[in-house]
């Protein structure tokens, strides 16, 4: 319950419905799916699995792990519902991507997007304190009379930018990190 609560703090907006987090695009993280998500290899097949389906080998030769372990990581991916086995005529077993493990990719640009925000909202704040330090430093006969709005903006926006860090940082964490 605590990992659900965790997660429903740092991904909003969401709800907690019998000890699971469900965001709002519908996306069940119970204990199984955060196991999933706790390895980087599953992480990185997740990934190798967005553009296409594959095969054991296949993944096996594009990550450089072996198949065995590969094989390991696709059963528990597979448990958490992330990815599902798609047995072809040619006796081949495919494994592809659930709409589970597609919008739990989907949250990866969520962080992205944060993460520029943040950038431009840090660089505006610098820019605004910069514009009222500049009035402020001049010598008095130049001097324009320094705006407190510019200050304010400026520590408002900087403010923002480390708010929407620290917010992509625990999304990121939450989803690399294991269940105990």
């Amino acid at each position: 319950m605590w990992t659900a609560l965790t997660y429903a703090l740092s991904c909003s907006p969401s709800y907690i419905a019998g000890g699971v987090a469900v965001p709002q695009e519908g996306v069940v993280l119970d204990k199984k799916t955060f196991r999933a998500l706790s390895s980087d290899t599953r992480i990185n097949i997740l990934k190798a699995l967005k553009s296409k389906r594959m095969n054991v080998s296949e993944i096996s030769r594009e990550l450089g792990i072996n198949k065995s372990a590969v094989l390991n990581h696709l059963n528990k991916m597979g448990e958490a519902d992330l990815v599902h086995r798609v047995e072809s005529e040619n006796q081949f077993v495919y494994y592809e991507l659930t709409e589970k493990g597609k919008r739990i990719l989907k949250s990866e640009l969520r962080v992205k997007i944060i993460l520029s925000i943040a950038a431009v909202s840090f660089l505006l704040g610098g820019i605004q304190i910069y514009r009222y330090a500049e009035g402020m430093l001049l010598p008095p006969e130049l001097q324009v009379r320094a705006k407190p709005f510019e200050l304010l903006v400026g520590i408002a926006l900087i403010s923002a930018a480390i708010m929407l860090l620290y917010y992509s940082h625990r999304i990121r964490k939450f989803y690399r990190e294991a269940v105990e």
